[in-house]
């Protein structure tokens, strides 16, 4: 009997060598998955368009940026319209459709580039960081995975929240 992993998360990603072990054992005979490696090319281009197969995607169209790259990083401005209308030509200058993901490992956080509060997450989240990769969002409205009737459902949503009493806190201190 082989051990199963019921759970979702890398596992090979800094675990005791035991449990990777254990958890590749799952794998045995068998494909783990299947994926599309460009080597060098990935780091080495700054865009890598949609690669695709009849009507299967193989890789999403990735964007390999650093932050001089985006003019949302380089403008000196706090301004809600300033940041939109930087994300707007940041899309036209890099092709960028509005829906997009910043991708870290097995990591993906969803950014509408068309939505401010999105927009200052993904400057939150980039950070200090020099480079980051972008991926195209395969899912818009009229691509999701669960419809009913006229409605769309995607298959991940985002809850933000914030503490009240921790930030008042941090605005006293």
């Amino acid at each position: 009997m082989l051990p199963r992993l019921i759970n979702a998360h890398n596992y090979s990603f800094n675990s005791i060598p035991i449990y990777n072990f254990l958890c590749d054992l799952q794998n045995q005979n068998k494909r783990s998955g299947l994926n599309l490696r460009l080597g060098a090319m990935e780091k080495n281009y700054k865009f890598i368009p949609r690669i695709e197969l009849g009507n299967l995607i193989l890789k999403p169209a990735t964007w390999n940026l650093r932050k001089k790259d985006l003019e949302i990083f380089t403008i000196q401005t706090d301004s809600d319209d300033d940041l939109l209308e930087a994300a707007q030509r940041t899309r036209t200058t890099w092709k960028m459709p509005p829906y997009i993901v910043l991708a870290e490992n097995d990591n993906e956080l969803f950014i509408n580039l068309q939505n401010i509060d999105s927009i200052r997450m993904m400057i939150n989240a980039i950070g200090e960081k020099a480079n980051f990769i972008f991926k195209e969002f395969l899912f818009t409205d009229d691509e999701q995975l669960v419809r009913k009737n006229q409605e769309f459902y995607t298959n991940q949503i985002i809850i933000t929240y914030y503490n009240n009493q921790k930030l008042s806190t941090i605005k006293n201190d």
